[in-house]
């Protein structure tokens, strides 16, 4: 099992072209992101905040708690001047700092007619596919959210079948995460178990910058990209031991050598992509 991982490793640890795409944004999102990650106690990891900025060219959708965790946590590891993995572990362990929240930054029509996923695994992968995969079947059925009357569709996407609700007032064919291709903004948008739920609750017209920065990311396919983030997820212990991490050396509050297996628990894993096609 070791040597599979470290040859996985091996051949996708190719470090992107340094490159840097700045954007204006026309409009920002806000989702409640809800999402099931044990089928079996149908244990939930909800309202968790995200953020769709769509630019005049590209858009970008991340976890806004995620946002505000790395920029405090990489402004006291400069303060704190921390160098060694134990005390770097201890600090990302710190709940004010949103470790445990999604790390996948999504970026649509950038580079055009392309979709490009950033996610962190130890490392920052990142991977492009083709754009306008989803195919709809527009409903007749409408509903209101936020004012906005928005028109039922649906599709099924690698492995689920998904409900959206859009709205042609706003007349942007983009969403949460990876869906686009509507007539209209989605609004709202779950698979038909509801183990994956995107709904918008603010709405702003706001001009930031939205950038697009590969500078530290490690380049892969997404076919590598979903089994090495299957290991992580089921295993992570097992990653982090063969990524170099001195996992043993991490110290309980009392001065006691850490738990593994504690530490980094064997957990459930429930992707919203369930075919690697």
């Amino acid at each position: 099992m070791k040597k599979t991982i470290y040859l996985f490793f091996s051949i996708i640890n190719i470090k992107c072209i340094a490159q840097s795409i700045k954007d204006t944004s026309i409009l920002q999102i806000s989702y409640n992101y809800t999402s099931v990650f044990d089928t079996v106690k149908m244990l939930k990891n909800i309202n968790e905040p995200m953020i769709l900025e769509i630019g005049k060219n590209f858009t970008k959708y991340y976890s806004f708690n995620k946002k505000i965790g790395d920029s405090l946590l990489k402004n006291d590891i400069i303060n704190e001047q921390v160098t060694d993995i134990a005390s770097l572990s201890q600090m990302v362990a710190n709940p004010k700092y949103f470790q445990k929240k999604s790390s996948t930054i999504i970026f649509q029509n950038c580079p055009p007619n392309k979709l490009t996923q950033i996610t962190k695994v130890v490392d920052d992968y990142s991977f492009t596919e083709n754009l306008n995969l989803m195919k709809w079947e527009l409903i007749s059925d409408t509903c209101k959210i936020l004012d906005y009357v928005c028109q039922k569709a649906v599709t099924f996407f690698r492995g689920r079948y998904y409900e959206a609700w859009f709205t042609q007032n706003i007349p942007y064919p983009y969403g949460p995460w990876k869906f686009n291709g509507l007539p209209g903004l989605i609004l709202k948008i779950s698979d038909t178990r509801n183990n994956f739920v995107f709904e918008c609750f603010q709405i702003k017209n706001i001009a930031t910058i939205v950038e697009y920065d590969l500078k530290k990311c490690i380049q892969t396919t997404r076919h590598n990209f979903i089994k090495l983030n299957k290991i992580y997820r089921e295993d992570p212990q097992q990653i982090l031991i063969n990524n170099g991490f001195k996992i043993k050396s991490i110290k309980e509050a009392d001065g006691s050598d850490a738990n593994i297996n504690k530490t980094y628990p064997k957990r459930p894993y429930n992707p919203i992509e369930l075919t690697y096609d």
